[in-house]
């Protein structure tokens, strides 16, 4: 095992203005990859991308099907939207993440599941077309996150989208000033990257979830498979793993087995004789 690459997580940061990004850009170490399209960021490994969107959920969701091209993203690629947004009552700099992202045009709403431990409490969302001064109670109001939350989830799935806003206005201070912006972003760094790190962690998860069995091409080199039977050698060998260990699949079905067909037979008699117990894990 010590020759396989080790596992990495992904996370893509996808965020409206330069001076929101700018803290972002510091605090993790990234340097301007591409400014073709979208002005875009990298660490060094590329386990992190950070994009600048511009203003608007249109620009949001070109940004993120941008950024999934150019970082090479999957399934296992984590999203994330930090940024400002407007709220009734709550004070300026308060962070927030959002539980609920309503398009106000549309009135469709998504869920961000609640599977991190967050630093911070949760509120609604709701994105517009145009700035405004009109807050919802309860509710944030921003202009990117719905572009963002719909176009990441054609990518990957809920648990690794998600958003954090900062509140930059209220009922009673509503002259969002761009000079702090960047100010406000650096005050929750902290608690940004403890948000990432968990998204690293659960990208690094699904990532090893979907990653082939490591006795997989030694199984192909050694045997003929049709399309159809190595698809079913796969889901064979990941169950094998699972449930057998501390068992070299590969030594079992050798002196066994003449061609594919007797592999699969194998693979499966075996697992079957898996006590009902161990199979529920």
């Amino acid at each position: 095992m010590g020759d396989e690459p080790e596992l990495k997580g992904h996370l893509n940061l996808v965020v409206a203005l330069p001076p929101e990004a700018k803290p972002l850009i510091r605090h993790f170490g990234l340097e301007f990859k591409s400014g073709d399209t979208f002005n875009v960021y990298a660490n060094g490994g590329e386990t992190i991308h950070l994009i600048i969107s511009g203003v608007g959920k249109v620009s949001a969701a070109a940004a993120v099907s941008h950024l999934a091209s150019l970082s090479r993203g999957n399934s296992a690629t984590a999203w994330f939207n930090v940024g400002v947004a407007g709220h009734k009552t709550l004070s300026v700099s308060t962070l927030v993440a959002a539980h609920k992202i309503t398009d106000a045009g549309s009135g469709r709403s998504w869920y961000p599941p609640m599977v991190l431990d967050l630093p911070c409490g949760t509120a609604a969302v709701r994105t517009v077309d145009k700035e405004t001064h009109d807050y919802p109670d309860g509710c944030l109001v921003d202009m990117e996150a719905t572009g963002f939350y719909a176009t990441a989830l054609r990518f990957t799935s809920h648990e690794l989208i998600h958003c954090l806003k900062v509140v930059s206005d209220n009922s009673e201070q509503n002259d969002l000033d761009y000079g702090t912006v960047a100010k406000m972003i650096r005050e929750h760094l902290d608690a940004v990257e403890t948000v990432a790190d968990q998204l690293l962690q659960l990208s690094i998860e699904k990532s090893d979830r979907q990653a082939p069995p490591s006795h997989l091409e030694l199984f192909l080199q050694q045997w003929k498979f049709s399309v159809t039977r190595a698809h079913k050698l796969e889901k064979l060998l990941q169950r094998w793993t699972l449930l057998i260990p501390d068992s070299d699949p590969l030594d079992s079905a050798i002196p066994e087995c003449q061609d594919g067909k007797e592999v699969l037979e194998f693979l499966t008699e075996r697992l079957e004789r898996i006590p009902v117990k161990a199979a529920s894990l």
